[in-house]
């Protein structure tokens, strides 16, 4: 066991509680340059960018409205100075490039929902398909 890294350590840590973990950056998209993660919530879908440097926050509010117009706000978020540049269901729904990539990821974080037998995050995935107009999966019998 010592001769493992602290990673792997971790990780056989985790399988033996039996606690599942994801790898970050799952929800991650690219939109014009600026990595977003996809948030769903209720049936609801948002795509977020966090940073603490303000410069940083007026980059990512340019690049997306330079990508034609899509607007985004700016919110705090946790502690320690975070902001977050949000970009809401009704914007990503107004574009349909980003609807696109939205829709994409949708489809695999339903898959990986549905593969780990994660029944509320697959329904709350499926609504927020549904309000985005992406074909979700069929039900699981």
């Amino acid at each position: 066991m010592a001769r493992l890294s602290d990673a792997v350590k971790l990780r056989q840590l985790i399988g033996l509680a039996g606690v599942g973990y994801r790898p970050k950056g799952r929800s991650s998209v690219i939109i014009g340059g600026v990595k977003m993660t996809v948030r769903v919530r209720d049936g609801y879908v948002e795509l977020v960018a966090v940073h603490k440097d303000g410069a940083e926050i007026t980059k990512v509010l340019e690049s997306l409205k330079a990508l034609g117009g899509i607007n985004a706000s700016v919110t705090p978020w946790g502690g320690g100075g975070m902001s977050a540049v949000r970009v809401r269901q009704g914007e990503v729904m107004r574009h349909d490039w980003v609807r696109a990539v939205v829709c994409g990821k949708l489809t695999e974080m339903l898959r990986e929902a549905v593969g780990n037998g994660d029944d509320g995050r697959s329904r709350s995935i499926n609504g927020a398909m549904l309000g985005s107009a992406a074909k979700p999966l069929p039900p699981r019998i």
